[in-house]
């Protein structure tokens, strides 16, 4: 079966994981649905890896579901990737979801299968969002990373005298900081440090935005970003003091690892 074909639409997609599913022979078996991700191939090298051929969202919110401690009806699935994080001979499942929040993608998950049980590790509750395309090879050495956009701040609209109006209604933007994690052998560890030059690139990116920003709150927030990287990059010790001191103080934006649950 020419796995490599036939992914130009979500109904062709379907049917290769139905198929891959098929192939296997322990997966046949073991009289596995399309929604059962317990039974097939994880492994990086398998004939229908699920890195390029991967399921339908309905079919890893319904693995996820179904876990110990969780709850099938319970939110709702975002976005999702399987990748090699570990280097190990087995893909990895990152997910962003809701966690049926009010909030919405604001959790971020990785799923791995090890010794025949699935091991869950996450951001606590409501503070990160997975970046964009969020699992990364940023070295372009064929190890892949996560990266998730954290909540270190937030603008409030501010009152004709110039104060800051502090409430939810007012709130014109928020600051987002991302970080790089890894697997460091017991867990998902931030490992931004490791790559300088991944930050390097979001702060010309923030200057090329800067420069055709539409107003003073969109500018105000990439002041920020821009001010907090500086500083990360110890580019500048005053970067940004005049016109973002309210950001450039906050030196710990979030949490510095992903928690495995119980």
């Amino acid at each position: 079966m020419n796995c490599a074909r036939g992914l130009g639409t979500h109904g062709f997609a379907r049917a290769l994981f139905l198929g891959c599913l098929l192939a296997s022979p322990t997966v046949a078996t073991a009289k596995t649905s399309l929604q059962d991700l317990n039974s097939a191939d994880w492994s990086v090298n398998a004939p229908c890896d699920l890195a390029h051929n991967p399921p339908t969202k309905d079919a890893v919110w319904s693995f996820i579901g179904h876990l110990p401690g969780r709850l099938p009806d319970l939110g709702k699935l975002c976005d999702f990737r399987f990748a090699d994080l570990r280097r190990q001979g087995t893909l990895s499942l990152v997910v962003s979801d809701d966690a049926g929040g009010t909030a919405d993608c604001n959790d971020v998950e990785i799923f791995d299968k090890s010794a025949g049980t699935v091991e869950q590790y996450y951001l606590p509750p409501g503070t990160a969002y997975l970046g964009d395309p969020g699992v990364e090879d940023i070295n372009g050495n064929g190890h892949f990373e996560v990266v998730v956009d954290e909540i270190a701040g937030v603008e409030y609209e501010r009152s004709r005298s110039g104060t800051y109006l502090n409430c939810e209604a007012c709130i014109a933007c928020y600051e987002y900081w991302p970080r790089v994690y890894g697997w460091t052998g017991n867990g998902y560890t931030d490992v931004s440090s490791q790559y300088p030059k991944y930050y390097e690139r979001e702060l010309a990116s923030l200057k090329r935005q800067m420069a055709v920003a539409s107003g003073p709150r969109d500018l105000d927030c990439l002041k920020a970003e821009a001010v907090k990287i500086k500083h990360f990059l110890d580019i500048s010790k005053d970067a940004g003091m005049t016109d973002a001191i309210t950001w450039a103080n906050r030196t710990n934006p979030g949490p510095s690892a992903f928690e495995r649950s119980p």
